[in-house]
This record gives structure tokens, sequence and C-alpha cells, in this order.
């Protein structure tokens, strides 16, 4: 009898071998975040679908996902009173870890994917030049309380900063035309750039994405698409 077990014994842990080979993980590495509830989803047929959930626990939580689509969006969603507590991003099947602190998703450390780390480069040199800048001017301007001079000379400085962020975003998106990557960056920030730039940047993509097509539609009607709130974004 214990040698008619040991093979069926073998035969289960190879599967379960395969199963955990055929899953990534998204672990959470977050200060100031217990008891908060967190939930992986990602796009089935146009809907969020929530995947897995967890509450956070000592700042840590780890969500698993089945392997799919390597160019599939996923999305962090947080319980938040705003209703924008969202943290895109591409795991391209990769084991992720997110670390930070959950009061600043901007510059929280995401790790695993090679995706990310293009996207992560572009985030990290745009709060270096251009983030800090553009949120002091913004603050200026809700700091003047209807004084309309004062109102006219601060936006005389966003103006010019916020071309050349969009110059920034537009560039980034072009030095790395040959990846999926921009196809997706272009998709996010399409609605920061004049509908001539988008298309242009759209010409020079080198392969086709289910981005690179959302891309596309919004091209050819852009009157039709809705802003989605993310807080990642600049």
């Amino acid at each position: 009898m214990k040698n008619l077990f040991l093979p069926f014994l073998a035969v289960a842990l190879f599967f379960c071998a395969c199963n955990k080979s055929n899953q990534f993980k998204v672990t959470l590495n977050l200060n100031n975040a217990d008891n908060q509830p967190v939930y992986l989803c990602k796009s089935v047929d146009g809907e969020s679908v929530c995947i897995d959930s967890a509450t956070i626990v000592n700042g840590q939580a780890v969500l698993k996902a089945d392997k799919d689509d390597p160019q599939m969006e996923y999305v962090l969603k947080f319980d938040l009173s705003d209703g924008c507590g969202v943290y895109p991003f591409l795991p391209e099947n990769h084991d992720m870890t997110f670390t930070g602190d959950f009061g600043n998703m901007p510059c929280w450390k995401v790790e695993g994917s090679p995706a990310m780390d293009i996207i992560m480069a572009y985030h990290e040199e745009s709060m270096r030049l251009y983030d800090e800048k553009i949120l002091s001017l913004y603050m200026e301007i809700a700091n003047a309380e209807g004084d309309t001079a004062k109102i006219a000379e601060v936006e005389s400085r966003l103006q010019p900063l916020m071309k050349e962020f969009y110059g920034y975003q537009a560039n980034f998106i072009r030095e790395h035309s040959d990846s999926y990557v921009s196809h997706y960056m272009l998709d996010m920030f399409k609605w920061d750039l004049d509908i001539d730039t988008v298309k242009a940047l759209a010409a020079g993509f080198t392969s086709e994405s289910v981005y690179s097509k959302k891309v596309q539609k919004y091209i050819e009607h852009p009157e039709s698409e809705v802003r989605e709130c993310v807080m990642v974004s600049d």
C-alpha cells in the first residue's frame, strides 16, 4: 500500500509545482497602510475584474494572479474616500514588489518588471525636473484667492513649464517607440498632448498592441474618450 501511494504523491507534487509556476505574486511593503484593503484587478472584455484581494497587516500583503498576456495591465485598487486610489502597472507575469509610504504613491519603489523599469525611470526623471516646480506654481494659484493679477502672473510662469513638460513626455515616448511600453504610456498621456502630437507619436510605433489600438481609437474619436483617475500620473 505504501509503494502504491508514492507515485500518486509524486504526481500531486508535480501538479502543485505546475500550478505555482503558472502564477505571479504582487508583494506590498507599505508604511502607514495597516488594515487597508487592497484589490488586484485586470481588464476582462473591457471590464475591471478583481482577481485577488488582501488586507495589509504590519505593512505587508501578498496578492496572486494567474499568468496571462505579458502585456496586460493590472491595477492595485484601494478603498479611499476620494475614489481615486488606483495604481496601474505592467507586471509582464513577473513577481512584483511595491515598497514605500501608502500616502505617497508616486514615490513607491516598484521592482520585478522590465516594463515598469522603463515607466519608473520616466517618473523619477519627471519628478526631478518638473513635478515639484509645477505643484509649487499650482499652490501659488490656489493661495492667490481671487487675486486675478497674481493668478495671471503665476500662469505666465506655469504655461511655458507645462509646455516643456509635455515635450518631455513626448520625447520619452518617441525614444522608446520600439517597445509596447511606449504605446501604453501614450495611451495614459494622450489627454495631455495635442491631437497632432498624438498622431505623430503613434505613427512612429514599429509594432502593434492593445494600447496602440486604444490610441488609434482616440485619434479617430477623441470626444468619446473619458479620462480615468490615476494616482501615479503627474
